[in-house]
């Protein structure tokens, strides 16, 4: 699972394959090394990326505890519910309703994955007055005051470490498509039990 993850975990894995994803759903294709060398740093890449991504909660290494520390802070607490957000380029600086946070690397605030910008969308959720669908009248059950802002300050964080593991993904992609692959026909074919969800 590891393996698959730092292939296919970082933006790098659509950037290379853009082509054949747009050609349509369907099932991806993960090139399997057959370098133990390889096999081995992606493996530790995606169980890095693993532990991010699931907020710290799997994959972490023995004695690893905590996320890393963001460099952004909350200047200015928010109060209240925020009804809108905003981002200065200039300043780096991300407000959200009276509370201000910074510095915002502006590659964090245009990360996106498959077109979603993660950090607006994860915003959006979260304001006075919600973006989404509405689906019961449990969704009417808000909060009236922001408390979200270590959450924010890890979802920075997370965001920020994947842009920097992003470059060492691709290259790792690049080495192990130039090495020996095991080829397809060499795996097992699942049945279709094995198939379903």
């Amino acid at each position: 699972m590891a393996y698959v993850y730092a292939l296919g975990g970082t933006p790098a894995f659509a950037d290379h394959f853009a082509a054949e994803l747009a050609e349509g759903a369907g099932p991806i294709h993960i090139p399997l090394t057959t370098s133990p060398d390889l096999f081995q740093q992606a493996k530790d890449l995606g169980r890095e990326l693993l532990w991010l991504h699931t907020w710290g909660e799997r994959f972490a290494s023995p004695g690893q505890r905590a996320l890393p520390a963001t460099r952004t802070q909350e200047i200015t607490p928010v109060e209240g519910m925020p009804e809108k957000f905003a981002y200065d380029h200039e300043t780096q600086t991300l407000t959200l309703g009276t509370g201000t946070f910074a510095p915002v690397a502006t590659r964090v605030w245009e990360f996106e994955v498959s077109g979603l910008k993660v950090l607006r969308s994860w915003l959006g959720y979260r304001m006075k007055t919600r973006k989404g669908k509405k689906s019961s009248s449990l969704d009417d059950i808000r909060p009236t005051q922001w408390t979200q802002s270590e959450e924010l300050l890890r979802l920075l964080t997370i965001l920020d470490h994947t842009i920097q593991v992003t470059p060492t993904a691709a290259k790792l992609l690049d080495d192990i498509l130039a090495s020996p692959l095991i080829p397809a026909t060499d795996l097992p074919t699942p049945t279709p039990t094995q198939r379903k969800p």
